[in-house]
Order: structure tokens, then sequence, then C-alpha cells
């Protein structure tokens, strides 16, 4: 039985999967014989798949059933499978500005760019003076 970091962690894996494979609720439902709103609760976090059907979404996403609720595969979604990857998300912000991004035109993924960009730079040369 996953612990509670795993349960907790699972809709959001879904989703990053989801995401990244362009499937929606309806996609899942369908593939795998369950009805739309037993996969929302999935989604929402309401419900925990049986062991068959995690085993069922591990095999459409192509990863281990263990990927589907490890917390650390909350990675930026280009490659789950990455061991070093410097893009842990540990954080619902972080989460949130991935799928702001990602939803995002070209110029308004420009304009956050730049504004991290000049936020961290100012916080540098903050740490600079200091030094």
């Amino acid at each position: 039985m996953p612990d509670s970091a795993a349960r907790s962690a699972f809709p959001k894996i879904l989703k990053m999967y989801m995401d990244r494979d362009n499937l929606s609720q309806k996609d899942i439902a369908d593939r795998l014989h369950i009805s739309k709103q037993i996969v929302s609760e999935y989604v929402s976090g309401k419900k925990f798949p049986r062991v068959d059907k995690m085993q069922q979404l591990a095999d459409l996403f192509g990863v281990l059933m263990s990927d589907m609720y490890n917390p650390s595969k909350l990675i930026d979604g280009t490659d789950e499978t990455a061991p070093d990857s410097s893009l842990m998300i540990k954080e619902e912000d972080e989460i949130r500005l991935i799928y702001a991004y990602r939803g995002a035109t070209a110029s308004a993924r420009e304009i956050a760019l730049e504004t991290l960009e000049n936020h961290q730079e100012k916080k540098d040369s903050s740490a600079d003076q200091m030094a």
C-alpha cells in the first residue's frame, strides 16, 4: 500500500504524463475501459487506482507502475528516467509555473523568462555587494 506521499504524488504524476502524451481524461477512460468520472477522481486525488488499473496506466504511459506514484518522478516531463535531473519539482508553485509556461504564447514565455532572468541578476548583484 503506497504511503501518503505516494498518494499525494499520484495525481500530479498522472497529470504530468497526460500532458506529456497529450491525453485527455476521456482518452484515458476509453483506453482503460472506465468512466471519465473515475479518471477525474484519479486526477483530483479523490481516488487511488486499484493495482490492475495502476498497471494499465503505467503500460499506457510506458513507465513502471511504481513511477506512477513515486514523488521523485515529478520532474519537468522531458525525461522521466533521468537520475541526475536538476529539475525536481518539490513545490506546488513550481508545478503551476510549468503548466502556465507550457500553456502560454511565445511572447508571454519570453516576457516570463526575461522577468525571471532580471530577478536572478538583481539577486546575484545584491549577493555580490554583500560579499
